[in-house]
């Protein structure tokens, strides 16, 4: 839903520029850089079917259609470093400067995610501080507290908000860590 769906079409003896696709809901056309097509379907969407017709002989006739089941990106998961749990280096936190969404390794698509925000949160004793972030970047705030954290101490980035390349936004799941 939302992003750029590559897909093959062939009729046996027909070319390319005789075809004419349709979809029974968003859009398709033509991609001629790669000599295939291009689908995007909007979130309404559950069931796209694409009809083909191929000009044969001067007329129009239909060959054929596909059903296919339409989906929502998958969440991908927030990591400082390409980390997500575990342990960090402080430095190395704060070389990285911000969080990435990362797609899991089996996904196919080079659709990236953007963070829009998020929240720093460090407990010192018995006091709990949180710090907000309307980027994927630390703030300098956050930079001058990571630098404050005692080894074994837990940083959480929390309310991770992440926005899909259809503009949707979703919240992710929390990346804890402890410093080394």
């Amino acid at each position: 839903i939302g992003v750029d769906n590559p897909i093959s079409i062939a009729v046996s003896g027909v070319i390319k520029a005789n075809l004419f696709p349709s979809i029974s809901c968003g859009t398709i056309q033509a991609n001629p850089s790669l000599n295939d097509w291009i689908v995007n379907v909007t979130s309404e969407c559950r069931d796209a079917t694409i009809s083909i017709s191929a000009l044969i002989n001067g007329v129009r006739k239909p060959m054929g259609l596909q059903r296919f089941r339409v989906k929502k990106l998958p969440d991908p998961k927030a990591t400082i470093s390409n980390k997500s749990r575990g342990t960090i280096n402080r430095d190395v936190m704060i070389a990285a400067g911000k969080l990435a969404a990362k797609m899991p390794d089996d996904f196919e698509f080079a659709h990236l995610f953007t963070i829009k925000s998020f929240t720093l949160t460090i407990q010192r004793g018995f006091k709990v501080y949180n710090y907000k972030s309307e980027s994927s970047e630390l703030t300098d705030e956050m930079i001058e507290q990571i630098k404050r954290t005692n080894r074994g101490q837990n940083i959480v980035f929390e309310d991770i908000i992440a926005e899909d390349p259809s503009g949707e936004e979703r919240t992710l799941s929390p990346i804890v860590l402890a410093i080394r």
